[in-house]
């Protein structure tokens, strides 16, 4: 019992993880309508700048990193940057050929990080005060209880400026028609501006939080966008309180399949076996089955219409 309790509790941080990220693509895609995949390795970019500083002895204010602040900055205007160098430029190309385009950011921004940092990885200081505190026989700390809260409230605060504020409804709006929105006097390059903004901001947030536990390279964070999307999914990549669900969901199925898979092969040695992928590996199967169980009810409505003619 104690051992799924601890490994419940590791789920949920990992989920957590899950939707911070998710968060960023939700953000994203509701105001511009395209998968940033670049998600990853621009969140890896901002905790790069933040680990710099720290190295360097940035101060902090009111118990606030410096380093931090400059770090969500930074990862705002990554998100600017990316959306009027690359994305303004496409905008009247297919969806297909925008997400391609991230893609290609994000191998830029790889392949940078390699440049200025190099391959090996990286420890990086929690912003949260030392120490934790038992939940039964469990022990959580500081910096699980923080990013858990911080998810939580992200996505409380994400869901109330969509929904009650004019320029959530500008977003909504730009995402549905850019020409509509133009029509109507919406500043559409200000929304699309704005989306890619938080979009960084949240990444930058989410890395800073995450990468004391998993350690920074140019890879770690960069892949953790296939989790983040299969997160974001869940929410049709608009509903943030669905993809914090559907991030804390897939986190939950992730540690008990590693934990348990781990005491198997320990019993019965396969040194074939390598789990240490297989959080990836279970995001893509949870893609493929929430496509399967979308596209269920439009091909029966699809085939109830045919019957009827």
């Amino acid at each position: 019992m104690e051992l799924l309790l601890a490994t419940l509790v590791l789920g949920i941080v990992q989920g957590a993880v899950n939707a911070l990220l998710g968060a960023g693509i939700v953000a994203v895609y509701r105001g511009t309508g395209v998968i940033n995949f670049a998600h990853g390795a621009m969140a890896m970019t901002s905790t790069y700048v933040f680990v710099t500083l720290v190295d360097h002895g940035a101060p902090s204010f009111l118990g606030i990193p410096s380093a931090a602040v400059v770090a969500v900055l930074v990862g705002i205007g990554l998100g600017v940057a990316v959306d009027v160098a690359v994305m303004r430029p496409l905008a009247r190309q297919s969806a297909l050929v925008r997400i391609i385009a991230t893609l290609g950011v994000l191998y830029v921004l790889q392949s940078l990080a390699i440049i200025a940092f190099g391959g090996a990885t990286r420890s990086v200081p929690q912003i949260f005060p030392a120490g934790g505190h038992a939940i039964g026989p469990v022990d959580i700390s500081n910096n699980e209880i923080g990013i858990l809260l911080v998810a939580v409230l992200l996505a409380l605060a994400l869901t109330l400026f969509y929904r009650r504020t004019r320029f959530g409804t500008a977003i909504r709006a730009v995402a549905s028609s850019r020409d509509a929105a133009t029509l109507v006097g919406i500043r559409v390059k200000w929304v699309t501006a704005a989306s890619w903004a938080v979009g960084g901001a949240t990444g930058a947030v989410a890395g800073i939080l995450v990468a004391p536990s998993l350690g920074l390279n140019s890879y770690i964070l960069t892949l953790l966008v296939i989790q983040a999307f299969a997160a974001a999914l869940t929410g049709r990549l608009e509903n943030l309180a669905l993809a914090l669900a559907g991030g804390l969901g897939l986190g939950v199925v992730t540690a008990i399949a590693s934990t348990y898979l781990s005491q198997w092969l320990a019993a019965h040695p396969l040194s074939w076996v390598n789990i240490g992928n297989v959080g990836n590996g279970i995001a893509f199967l949870w893609i493929i089955a929430l496509l399967l169980v979308w596209r269920r009810p439009a091909t029966t409505m699809a085939r109830a219409h045919g019957s009827v003619l």
